[in-house]
This record gives C-alpha cells, structure tokens and sequence, in this order.
C-alpha cells in the first residue's frame, strides 16, 4: 500500500512540476532537456488537479515534498549557475557529513572489541559461534603496550 502511495505522490508531484513549468521564462526552459521535461509529462497523473496560487511565492505554495524535491533537482543541474552550483553542492556535501557523523553516533560499534570466530562443525551445516581468546604472546605484548602508553601521558 505504501508503494501505491509513493507512486501516486511522484505522479502527483509531475503534474505540479509540469504545471510549475508552464510558467517557466522560456529562456529557461530551453535549458532543460526534451527528454526530462516528456519523462515529467509521461508519468503525471492527469487526474490530478493543481492550480497555483499567484498570491504566494513558490517557496509559500502547497506542493508536495516531492515536488520541492524535483524542482531543487531541475533549478541545480539545469538552470543554476556556475556559482550558485558550487554553493549547493557544498551545501549538499556538508548535510552529508553531517548526517554520517550523526550515523557514527548512534551506532558507534568497536567491531574488534569482542571478536568472534564463527566454525562450521555440524553436519546439519549449522553455524556454532567460538570466542576468539588471545595468545598469551598476544596478552604480553597489549600489556607492554599499555604500560608505554601510560608512561607517555606523563
């Protein structure tokens, strides 16, 4: 259901980015591709009506978050210029490393803390899980390793 959905927003926001480009300067409209412009035609929904409110900016009008999103799409790559391409993009790349630090936040995980050795012993081809020990060669040498790395915080 959700899918149908989805669908039939995207159809829906077509319709409103096809109308939303009838009033496009023509100048500007010539900048974006045939092809994008019948693909936006192809998959609107004809039965959808959307009318714009001439007494509000497009920024104030009530169009779907798809739209907004595929009009942002059209303005950066088809009719921004030079600058204005290099600040969203920056923009864009920013909201990124943001959202990976948010990401590395939340699911902060030291794969190599406890570490594990998954065996296939079973003829049932069942997976059992083994814990990994340390050597003893190991144990002395993360001790020496400590004892170093406490001496050179003093």
């Amino acid at each position: 259901m959700e899918n149908i959905n989805k669908k039939s927003n995207y159809a829906n926001a077509y319709t409103e980015v096809d109308t939303i480009l009838k009033y496009l300067r023509i100048e500007d409209l010539n900048k974006i591709p045939e092809n994008f412009i019948k693909t936006i035609k192809a998959n609107k929904n004809d039965n959808y009506n959307f009318t714009i409110d001439w007494n509000k900016e497009l920024k104030d009008q009530n169009i779907l978050i798809e739209t907004r999103a595929i009009l942002f799409n059209i303005f950066r790559d088809y009719l921004a210029n030079d600058i204005q391409k290099e600040k969203i993009i920056n923009m864009q790349r920013e909201e990124e490393n943001r959202n990976e630090l948010v990401k590395q936040e939340m699911y902060d995980v030291n794969l190599f803390e406890n570490r594990y050795i998954v065996k296939n012993e079973d003829k049932n081809n069942e997976m059992t899980i083994v814990e990994f020990k340390e050597s003893f060669f190991e144990k002395i040498i993360n001790k020496i390793k400590k004892i170093i790395n406490i001496k050179r915080k003093y």
